[in-house]
């Protein structure tokens, strides 16, 4: 079974890794897509229209209907949801909490929702003031366990209760303390970014003498690696 995806504007159509074409529509066979997903992802594949509809709203008014829906459980999971939305390709965006007014996490394509499995606090050093966390940790839960050391993220958007780390960062959230802390962009000491394309890189502060380096050495297509991926820790689906 096909699907076709109109677009208002011209998408981007994938081919392996290249960015090519004005159509203004998409043909994606999603029985493959979904089977292929089953095949490589641990976490939750949602293809059914009770779960398409539920995605299908976030906090704002816009309401689109998405291909389908995973739940990963540990990064190899987006990954291989990376490598399948791309061999179809199908279009692949994020979500959080769903708190956003502006609509960013809804869309026609496949949605990952990292808010029920990858929402450890993995790392916390008070020493540092730093703690590493998966994207789908509510803000609330990364303050409380902060609290005893006195310590605290200063960006508290009003949605502080169910918004997580991942969407904050995406919006680069504020709130009334970011006057005295900074937006999220100022509180991040460093990223795992993963592309549509397969590339991997941790990503944070560069200086001067380190982007020379890079500049020198080839710049970013001689030091990116593409990502490859092992299921996770854990019992593969049926």
């Amino acid at each position: 079974m096909e699907t076709t995806i109109r677009t208002a504007s011209l998408p981007l159509h994938f081919i392996p890794t290249d960015q090519i074409g004005t159509a203004k529509s998409l043909q994606i066979d999603v029985k493959g897509l979904e089977s292929e997903l089953r095949k490589n992802v641990a976490g939750e594949v949602r293809f059914d229209d009770g779960s398409r509809g539920m995605y299908a709203h976030d906090a704002s008014n816009y309401r689109m209907v998405p291909l389908g829906v995973v739940l990963p459980k540990c990064a190899e999971d987006v990954i291989a949801t990376a490598a399948a939305c791309r061999k179809y390709g199908a279009p692949l965006h994020g979500r959080g909490g769903g708190t956003g007014i502006p609509g960013q996490t809804v869309n026609d394509g496949v949605l990952l929702d990292f808010s029920k499995y990858m929402r450890a606090l993995l790392h916390i050093s008070p020493d540092e003031k730093l703690a590493q966390v998966e994207p789908g940790i509510v803000l609330d839960e990364l303050r409380d366990a902060a609290k005893p050391y006195h310590l605290t993220f200063g960006p508290d958007p009003a949605t502080h209760s169910r918004c997580t780390l991942g969407g904050m960062i995406g919006n680069n959230s504020c709130g009334i303390h970011s006057v005295m802390a900074g937006r999220t962009a100022d509180n991040i000491e460093s990223l795992d970014v993963l592309l549509y394309d397969g590339t991997r890189m941790q990503v944070g502060q560069t200086s001067e003498e380190d982007l020379e380096r890079i500049v020198r050495e080839g710049g970013a297509e001689k030091a990116k690696s593409t990502a490859s991926y092992a299921p996770c820790a854990t019992d593969m689906p049926a």
